[in-house]
């Protein structure tokens, strides 16, 4: 009689166990629909059921906190998410939701909460870059830029290296840096050799990057100084801005410029570029649009980008370089390498020769190295070669040589 009594109730309770994971399911069922259909409080009344019957139903409370998150329930949420991290932190979906957390929380995010997932997930490096980001919005500059000094030789993503690199780039606080440039030209051009001195003062606010530049310029028989003011405003981890203006005293310099342009991350370890560049010279206006796209891969960055006008001589003057990187330790050692056909607006020396003879063809083509030596020192060195059509038979042929050092403090 015991042993029929004893397998009544077992039979009972495996029943209702049976009919506890039927409802269950049929609640995620119907509430994923919701779900899909962004009716996140219906959605949200469904999970709440589900987890009075299954507590330990993971799925379910996967899907709720999705739909606290879609309500800004954050507070809800991250209880939620605590309980997963002690009991299931690396179960389907709960790292990424733990990030996305964080994004939403904005500037409610605490040290300690970092600090937690950090010790949840020591092997993902998304949370320590918010971390970095994290030190840097409360004013310990230091500690967030020798953060990102660490994270950076690591084994990352482009789109982490990205947002690396705009963060050691607002970081440093102040640079002086000194550039000679030499160019040597063939018999073409009739013309002696030129070299550019060039000194740039650069600080960085909270979130703003101002630079400073004298350039003086001597070409033999004739000299002159170009002054610049450049502006980066950081507005978010994905959107800054890029200003400039400048004037000179020399004749080979523009009288005036002034340039803009936007910066904006998309989708994973992609920028796109787009803006506008002027030069006023001996009172004539000359505007040029200019667009790009940046792809971080791993340790590469490669770079496309075109400048289009203005209208000179019923010809369209044009400008496309591909600009290559490869990292080798940290955001300040790489080689790069430049292909181009035209000349850049950003160069604008030059660019006043291409106003002048707009349908002549010019290709160049570069290579150097940027190293950073200790903490405080940056060495650049390369060259390039331009190949330019000239009014006489013999093409034109300029060996650009550049040393550049700068200084961070």
């Amino acid at each position: 009689m015991i042993t029929l009594i004893l397998c009544c109730t077992n039979c009972t309770v495996l029943r209702a166990q049976v009919m506890e994971q039927n409802d269950t399911d049929e609640i995620l069922k119907e509430a994923l629909t919701l779900y899909r259909a962004q009716s996140f409080k219906e959605s949200l009344a469904l999970t709440d059921r589900g987890l009075q019957l299954a507590p330990d139903y993971h799925d379910i409370r996967v899907l709720r906190i999705r739909n606290l998150q879609n309500l800004d329930t954050l507070s809800k949420a991250l209880k939620d998410l605590r309980y997963l991290w002690d009991k299931a932190p690396n179960y389907y979906d709960v790292r990424e939701l733990s990030l996305r957390q964080l994004r939403l929380m904005g500037g409610a995010v605490d040290m300690a909460l970092i600090d937690t997932l950090i010790e949840t997930y020591g092997y993902s490096i998304e949370f320590k870059i918010l971390k970095a980001q994290w030190l840097f919005k409360e004013g310990m500059v230091r500690s967030s830029r020798d953060l990102a000094l660490e994270l950076v030789d690591q084994n990352i993503t482009g789109s982490q290296r990205y947002q690396l690199n705009l963060l050691l780039r607002a970081t440093v606080r102040n640079e002086v840096g000194f550039n000679y440039q030499y160019f040597n030209f063939n018999d073409a051009y009739n013309r002696e050799n030129w070299q550019n001195f060039i000194v740039e003062y650069q600080h960085n606010f909270k979130a703003t990057t101002a630079i400073g530049r004298v350039t003086h310029s001597d070409r033999g028989i004739d000299s002159g100084e170009l002054y610049e003011l450049d502006i980066y405003p950081v507005l978010s981890d994905r959107l800054y801005l890029f200003g400039s203006i400048g004037g000179s005293t020399g004749s080979f310099f523009p009288d005036v410029k002034a340039n803009a342009s936007v910066f904006y991350g998309f989708m994973e370890g992609f920028e796109a570029e787009i803006g506008a560049r002027f030069l006023g010279v001996d009172g004539a206006d000359f505007f040029t649009g200019v667009g790009g796209i940046t792809s971080y891969l791993g340790k590469f960055y490669l770079n496309l980008r075109a400048a289009i006008g203005p209208r000179r001589l019923n010809r369209l003057i044009q400008n496309y370089q591909f600009n290559t990187r490869y990292y080798f330790g940290g955001a300040d050692n790489y080689v790069f390498t430049r292909l181009g056909r035209g000349i850049s607006p950003d160069e604008s020396p030059l660019f006043v020769q291409v106003q002048e003879n707009p349908a002549l063809d010019i290709y160049s083509v570069g290579a150097g190295i940027n190293l950073l030596i200790g903490v405080h020192h940056i060495i650049r060195l390369d060259t390039g070669l331009l190949l330019e059509e000239t009014n006489t038979e013999e093409s034109g042929r300029q060996w650009l040589s550049n040393l550049g050092y700068r200084y961070r403090f």
